[in-house]
């Protein structure tokens, strides 16, 4: 359990403790300022079960391993609390869940928490950062949705049209702490992305959180809708979370060696080689909606092949390079229908499984995968990745390196909610599926 001291900003009347669950949703309860002593050590209750509801409706899953029966606290982890710069009065702190003085083995943050505890006897850290990609849209009166504008990446119109929301977007972050680097129109109508400051993978995870909470709030301040769905527009981009990421051991980065392989060290090849190997079960965690795979295709730089690539952006691995080597490298796989904490958690665990048995990614391809030929692909050993929720969920519950990492009670309830969403979404349309999802993540 965290023991952070209490902070509370000055002028806080309601104080929002956040949590994320196994679909992804962010839920919070908000307690008074008047309220503070009784909350702030002990917390607040929820029901066990909140870790097996399902992104459709509030119902518990199926085989979860959770039933009715059962309560945990939800603790604040205080050195999160910040001011809503955009909710005059609220402060946001996020929780970790709790039972009998203990993390509870289904608490998200918790698991990542282990992960990196993990890392740290094997002598690494890791500096990470998302790089997230939404949209702001116009609902219909019959529910559905309409673009804000029609442009193309990166145009200076996008960002003079959304010029008051994107102010605000960027005000709020910083108000918050948050370290904005970067902002710039995506290729889709009305689409956005954000990239912030590297840091360590519990704050990272963190700080999507709070990108997700404050973009939901000013596109509602604004008018819009705002979505994080992974492909909201049949015929438009997809959204994506891509994940970056670097190795350090004693205060060095240690993934660069200008005379390796790509830039990297054998420690980097054998890491990123890790995340390869048990990518299609990687899928589950970090493309678990059926929407995502309506954005995990070929030939729309979403990484839907298991492979890696120099500055390739059509490969789910795209390391970057430098004089000195290659510094950090990209996931493009990841979307935001993925909690953070379980999809960085995942992650750190297969590259850590690539690291203990010495893996090797093959040869990098500096192409679309697409247009090689059957020859050519099994040559390169370039294999597509999952096509349904249901294939990645099927990768997953095989997949022993990954069930190990969440621990059986986690892994568990985690399955029942995926499958309890392929149950009820398989059959859907596009159409429906936007209907039920737009502003769920």
């Amino acid at each position: 359990m965290n023991q952070n001291p209490v902070y509370l900003p000055e002028g806080t009347k309601l104080t929002r403790l956040v949590w994320v669950d196994n679909a992804n949703v962010a839920r919070a309860k908000a307690f008074h300022t008047a309220s503070l002593a009784r909350f702030a050590h002990a917390g607040v209750g929820i029901a066990a079960a909140q870790m097996a509801l399902p992104a459709q409706f509030d119902t518990i899953a199926p085989e979860s391993g959770l039933t009715p029966a059962g309560e945990i606290r939800l603790i604040p982890d205080w050195s999160t609390c910040v001011a809503l710069p955009h909710a005059k009065g609220h402060a946001r702190v996020l929780g970790d869940m709790c039972q009998a003085n203990s993390v509870w083995p289904l608490c998200p943050r918790g698991f990542l928490r282990g992960v990196i505890t993990k890392a740290k006897q094997l002598g690494l850290k890791f500096q990470t950062a998302f790089e997230t990609e939404f949209y702001w849209v116009l609902k219909t009166p019959d529910e559905n949705i309409v673009p804000l504008m029609h442009s193309v990446f990166a145009t200076s119109l996008t960002l003079d049209t959304l010029r008051p929301a994107i102010d605000d977007l960027v005000d709020s972050l910083v108000g918050q702490g948050l370290p904005v680097e970067l902002v710039h129109g995506e290729c889709g109508p009305g689409q956005i992305e954000v990239s912030l400051h590297h840091t360590d993978p519990l704050t990272a995870a963190d700080r999507m959180v709070a990108l997700r909470e404050t973009a939901h709030a000013i596109g509602l301040k604004h008018g819009y809708a705002t979505t994080f769905l992974p492909k909201p527009f049949l015929h438009a981009a997809g959204s994506g979370a891509h994940l970056h990421l670097s190795l350090w051991r004693d205060g060095r980065n240690i993934l660069p060696n200008p005379e390796g392989l790509g830039g990297l060290s054998p420690e980097g090849l054998s890491f990123i080689a890790g995340i390869l190997n048990h990518l299609p079960a990687l899928c589950a965690v970090l493309n678990p909606a059926t929407n995502s795979y309506r954005r995990l295709v070929p030939s729309s730089w979403s990484g839907s092949h298991g492979i890696w690539g120099f500055e390739n952006r059509e490969t789910a691995v795209r390391v970057l390079g430098s004089p000195q080597g290659s510094t950090h490298f990209e996931l493009k796989t990841p979307d935001c229908s993925a909690n953070p904490y379980l999809a960085m958690g995942a992650i750190l665990s297969a590259g850590l499984d690539g690291l203990e048995r010495n893996l090797h990614p093959g040869q990098p391809v500096n192409c679309d995968p697409a247009t090689l030929s059957p020859a050519e692909r099994e040559l390169l050993g370039v294999r597509p990745l999952p096509s349904s929720l249901l294939q990645a969920i099927e990768a997953f519950s095989k997949n022993s390196v990954l069930l190990n990492a969440m621990g059986p009670a986690l892994a568990k309830a985690f399955l029942a909610v995926r499958q309890s969403e392929w149950n009820h979404m398989r059959e859907f349309t596009h159409e429906d599926e936007v209907k039920l999802l737009l502003t769920r993540y």
